[in-house]
């Protein structure tokens, strides 16, 4: 049975192009060991993609669904094994990342009485760029920038009660980086455990 993969975040966090990456790299045409070169001309998302696509012999089903939707995310997001949850790296200062946070807060309070387990990944997205996010200048930097916040808006109790489900990655959709390399997103959501950033 395929994993059920919700793709979430505000618009321009670069759902529709981490897609097309995704369907790129677990094309079986794609004998190229590098990332091919993509386009990076989008429109937001009205409602819900989906791509189907094997990686390593596992089936994942990826749903983006569109930031328009935000107010019903729970209704994709209570039926997934997974949710990637999309943050602009580039963008994320005062009333932007307050907004994420909120987005990403919503969602997980969402799913405190379901009984199932699920893996929650935070993608900060664009980490190629030359702008780098929230004074951040790595992925070390950018994960403690990011707990600050947590903790200044006092959400980082909830994430308290996901210690073993939440993962934090630094990507970039149109590079390629650490989406499919060894021990990147798409070996991240295909192994048995996730490892806790929050530890």
């Amino acid at each position: 049975m395929a994993q059920q993969v919700v793709v979430v975040g505000l618009e321009n966090s670069g759902k529709t192009i981490l897609l097309r990456r995704l369907r790129q790299l677990c094309s079986p045409d794609n004998t190229d060991s590098k990332p091919q070169k993509l386009s990076t001309s989008t429109k937001p998302t009205v409602g819900c993609d989906t791509l189907n696509v094997y990686w390593k012999e596992n089936e994942l089903c990826f749903r983006e669904v569109g930031s328009c939707l935000q107010l019903r995310w729970d209704k994709w997001t209570s039926s997934a094994d997974t949710i990637l949850y999309l943050v602009n790296s580039t963008n994320e200062t005062n009333n932007e990342c307050t907004s994420s946070l909120m987005g990403l807060m919503d969602i997980l309070l969402s799913l405190s009485s379901q009984a199932k387990a699920l893996k929650v990944f935070i993608l900060f997205n664009k980490f190629d760029r030359e702008e780098g996010g929230i004074g951040a200048n790595d992925a070390v930097d950018m994960k403690i920038a990011f707990q600050q916040l947590l903790q200044k808006y006092h959400f980082d109790h909830i994430l308290n009660e996901y210690d073993n489900l939440v993962e934090i990655l630094c990507i970039s959709a149109v590079t390629g980086l650490n989406v499919g390399n060894d021990d990147g997103l798409l070996d991240c959501l295909v192994r048995n455990e996730t490892i806790s950033w929050f530890k």
